[in-house]
């Protein structure tokens, strides 16, 4: 039996080896130098030699970061892990944290005093030293070292285990279809009404195109105008009100032409009133309105009295109003 180990170790590994050495005892010796510089500075001497050299507190803090990285490089090592981009940028920014924070700590220590400065140094240790404990939570896979020389145990063939002959499985009777019954034919849908569309209303307009608002007028004078858009079963009428007499006075219905114009002869009161306003309506008169003011014009020219109304009927709808003056 050959009992010789093999005690050799693989190129690829050395380095690895020469790194976790490098990345684990001297910057343990490092870490361990800062921090007593950093608590011995804090003591009311205040001033850090050695050998007769004085420890400035830049290189107090270089001494931490550097002695950081290298931990971190070892550890980088120990997991011999593929170098990725990220943890080339994990070292890369440790190289130069640790050169800005000793720029940074240069300028509290000359400005701020060296109390300020011991106390931030104090503070980064402490962040650096828990950012190394949550890297140190990551454990990689372990490969092995060395050759491994063990032979895999052969695994023996399967035997098969031979198929008995089938049961030759007899003619399957075909099950009869059933015959589908016939649907009901659908009834056939009512077609729509089509409703009319619906005529827009027009509405009615009355212009008095003479005489004109506010204007003077002799005592028989003709009115006339433009109507558009009568609704059927309404017929245009013109009412004088004196505003001194406080009475409607109709006049005869007033006969629209087929182009919409319009002329009705009217007298304005009498010879004495000369000065006074009068107001001109047009005014649109359903069927009921029509009787009463048909009837009022038949007693009217019957009694050769024009007393006027108090009211126009119920039924009447004011279109158009102009005031005049009598001259």
């Amino acid at each position: 039996m050959n009992m010789d180990l093999d005690l050799s170790i693989p190129l690829t590994l050395i380095i690895p080896i020469i790194l976790i050495v490098a990345g684990l005892v001297i910057p343990t010796i490092l870490i361990f130098a800062g921090l007593f510089f950093t608590f011995v500075s804090i003591t009311p001497k205040g001033t850090v030699y050695l050998f007769k050299y004085k420890i400035l507190p830049e290189s107090r803090l270089m001494c931490l970061c550097i002695g950081f990285f290298l931990l971190l490089l070892g550890m980088w090592s120990a997991s011999i892990i593929k170098i990725d981009l990220k943890s080339v940028f994990i070292l890369f920014s440790f190289i130069v944290s640790a050169f800005v924070l000793a720029v940074i700590g240069s300028w509290i220590s000359s400005k701020l005093g060296k109390t300020i400065f011991n106390f931030f140094l104090l503070f980064v240790s402490s962040i650096l030293i828990l950012y190394i404990a949550m890297y140190a939570g990551y454990h990689p896979p372990v490969l092995p070292i060395g050759n491994n020389t063990t032979t895999p145990t052969p695994i023996g063939t399967p035997t098969p285990t031979p198929i008995g002959t089938p049961t030759p499985i007899g003619t399957p009777t075909p099950a009869p279809i059933e015959t589908p019954t016939s649907l009901p034919s659908p009834t056939p849908l009512e077609t729509p009404t089509l409703l009319p569309a619906p005529t827009p209303t027009l509405t009615p307009t009355v212009i008095i195109t003479y005489p004109s608002d506010s204007s003077t007028v002799q005592i028989h004078e003709a009115i006339i105008g433009t109507a558009k858009n009568i609704p059927e079963g309404q017929q245009l009428w013109i009412a004088i009100y004196p505003q001194n007499a406080y009475k409607y006075y109709p006049l005869n219905p007033v006969d629209v032409q087929s182009d919409g114009g319009w002329m009705l002869h009217v007298q304005f009161g009498e010879a004495q009133n000369v000065g006074t306003k009068f107001d001109i309506y047009a005014v649109l008169a359903d069927n009921n309105a029509q009787k009463e003011l048909n009837n009022y014009m038949e007693i009217s020219e019957k009694n050769k009295s024009w007393d006027g109304m108090r009211m126009l009927p119920a039924g009447t709808t004011k279109i158009t109003k102009i005031t005049v003056i009598r001259v």
